[in-house]
């Protein structure tokens, strides 16, 4: 588990940590669904205690596996937009390999297309309409970490 902070509208002091703003996103989707409104605090109502629980055990679990940004990013995906639990770890963990394997599809076809290219004079070659320093070129794995 990370100690990033992040905002919260739910807690006294605005700051949240990673599994708890993931378990914040997952309670504010049931609530929407249940035409509810999440109030600050949720999770010491006997309501929202039992899925505050559930769902901070497989944030935490999910953080152990991808980063708090790569499953953002997956439950608002198109396909992640219907996803109301963290412990569907199957559907979101295909979201994420589906969104990496796409990018280094991506990145490594820009490598490709790099190599293609002449340099010229100055060590600098044409990369989508921009001249790039030979020394200032990213691999692939720093694109993707990046």
């Amino acid at each position: 588990m990370q100690s990033r902070e992040y905002l919260s509208k739910y807690t006294t002091d605005g700051k949240a940590t990673e599994a708890q703003y993931l378990t914040d996103i997952a309670c504010e989707r049931i609530a929407k669904r249940e035409k509810e409104v999440l109030p600050k605090r949720y999770w010491i109502l006997d309501k929202w205690k039992k899925h505050f629980r559930r769902q901070i055990v497989a944030a935490n679990a999910l953080l152990k596996e991808f980063t708090c940004k790569q499953i953002v990013d997956a439950l608002n995906s198109p396909r992640g937009k219907n996803i109301y639990s963290l412990g569907l770890n199957k559907p979101i963990s295909e979201i994420i390999t589906n969104k990496v394997k796409e990018k280094v599809k991506y990145l490594v076809k820009a490598d490709e297309d790099i190599f293609t290219d002449d340099w010229n004079d100055q060590g600098n070659i044409e990369y989508h309409g921009e001249k790039l320093p030979a020394n200032k070129k990213k691999s692939v794995w720093e694109e993707l970490n990046g």
